[in-house]
């Protein structure tokens, strides 16, 4: 028989709608970002990029039953899906939003993959 906690990482490994959570999360425990002084706003911004239902087209497009591969970031020519990867680190509309609050980090992460990267940022 499974435990609570086993059953818990299946069952987030199984939904693809929980892919980005999933790069993280890997024990069903409180995180740390709800106890730091955060606005309510802000928490809940951070809350959504971590559980991948931020209004980005990887997810807005779902409930447009578009394939995955068609679910093109509006926002830039780069003709890539719009995933949180995308916004995080690619995007030119969000350039300087990057510059000015992960420049260092990413500076530092340049051997990296985008993927590892969203990991790194959000993980505990």
């Amino acid at each position: 028989m499974l435990s609570m906690q086993e059953r818990w990482a299946t069952n987030v490994r199984h939904k693809p709608k929980l892919r980005t959570y999933a790069k993280f999360k890997f024990q069903s425990t409180l995180e740390k970002y709800v106890s730091i002084n955060l606005s309510r706003s802000q928490r809940s911004l951070l809350a959504q990029f971590r559980m991948g239902i931020l209004p980005l087209r990887i997810e807005t497009g779902r409930f447009r039953h578009e394939p995955v591969n068609e679910r093109i970031c509006r926002f830039c020519d780069l003709n890539v899906v719009e995933d949180e990867c995308h916004f995080l680190f690619e995007c030119e509309q969000y350039k300087d939003f990057r510059q000015m609050y992960l420049g260092s980090i990413i500076d530092n992460l340049q051997a990296i993959t985008h993927e590892e990267k969203v990991t790194f940022s959000l993980g505990q």
